[in-house]
């Protein structure tokens, strides 16, 4: 890495000082470059349009200025203003919005659709975030398999528990994500409902912001007849989470689609035993650490039952879950990511 020059481009309107970890981050890694306009934010007369100076006259001349090798954007494609970047890698987290476009939020869909094509179509690298969405780029979006790299996502090692962390004192089934309909929380609930009919004490947890086309989850959730046994939890700190991980009976991940699936690492790191789809890349995070199900309320109640009941495979599931958790880390995923860019510079 020290060899290795970076420039890190930032597109909000303050000022320096209202970034101090990015700010002290740069300081102590000096080939490490903050570029930014000094615009303060309070300016107020033409405030307007010294935003738009700033973002499309001075960062784009930056870059022209700074003469990289090539451009990493890390979430799907760059802003329209970086045009001037030269060589291009991206990174794609999914290809839900050609696998479920149904599910997508209307402008997610609109943006994607316009602009990842040909920022796929430009770059010398794609990096996508598992084996199965660099599959899916191939299969989908006619990527050549050979500028198309798997560079796994890492996990992040959770602080130390803080004092209110868990407010669930009875046995509980989590799921932590956005609700939105991707993550099939519907068919979640319905399961939970199934359970409880079936006389479980269990109660269910979602940690998550409400997303979008969530209206009919909403409806959901409020109607159910167990309304009382779900505690839905939107802003909560990471030490929090993780304490909700070492208390759940289990994860419930049962997604239609995931580009990687973090909760399930995030789970496994904390000795919870996770219980997910059988599709898309969940397989291949989870490895032979969770027990597979299919999508609907039926199969996820009777695997949920089956950890239940089961201490033996509870136990087994969580001695898997910390030994793959082991295996993905953020610093392998940083190597990996260079070594795919100075390749595609070579």
């Amino acid at each position: 890495m020290e060899e290795v020059r970076v420039n890190l481009y930032v597109r909000t309107f303050h000022p320096r000082e209202a970034e101090p970890t990015l700010h002290v981050a740069t300081e102590k890694l000096p080939r490490i470059r903050l570029r930014r306009h000094g615009i303060p934010s309070d300016i107020l007369p033409g405030r307007a349009f010294w935003m738009t100076f700033a973002e499309q006259v001075l960062t784009p001349l930056f870059i022209l200025l700074d003469g990289n090798d090539i451009f990493f954007a890390p979430n799907f494609f760059p802003p329209p203003v970086f045009h001037t970047a030269g060589s291009l890698a991206v990174t794609v987290h999914d290809c839900a919005f050609a696998v479920h476009p149904e599910f997508i939020q209307d402008e997610t869909l609109r943006n994607l659709r316009r602009h990842l094509p040909p920022a796929l179509h430009r770059s010398r690298a794609v990096l996508a975030v598992s084996q199965s969405t660099r599959r899916d780029l191939h299969r989908l979006l006619r990527v050549d398999p050979g500028r198309a790299h798997a560079v796994l996502n890492g996990r992040v090692e959770a602080p130390p528990t803080e004092a209110r962390a868990c407010a669930v004192s009875e046995p509980f089934i989590l799921f932590v994500g956005t609700l939105e309909p991707r993550k099939n929380v519907l068919a979640l609930l319905r399961a939970f409902e199934l359970l409880k009919a079936g006389g479980s004490g269990l109660h269910l947890t979602l940690i998550g912001r409400m997303g979008w086309k969530s209206d009919t989850l909403k409806a959901a959730l409020s109607a159910s007849p167990w309304a009382d046994h779900i505690h839905h939890l939107s802003h909560l700190s990471a030490g929090e989470v993780a304490a909700y991980y070492r208390r759940a009976l289990c994860l419930a991940f049962v997604s239609h689609y995931e580009g990687f699936g973090l909760p399930v690492l995030e789970a496994m790191g904390q000795g919870c035993p996770v219980v997910a789809t059988s599709n898309s890349s969940l397989p291949e995070v989870g490895g032979d650490a969770c027990l597979y199900l299919q999508p609907d309320p039926e199969s996820i109640a009777s695997g949920i039952r089956r950890i239940g009941a089961d201490a033996a495979l509870r136990s087994a599931l969580v001695e898997k879950g910390y030994r793959r958790a082991a295996a993905f880390s953020w610093d392998r995923c940083a190597d990996d990511t260079m070594a795919v860019l100075k390749k595609a510079v070579r």
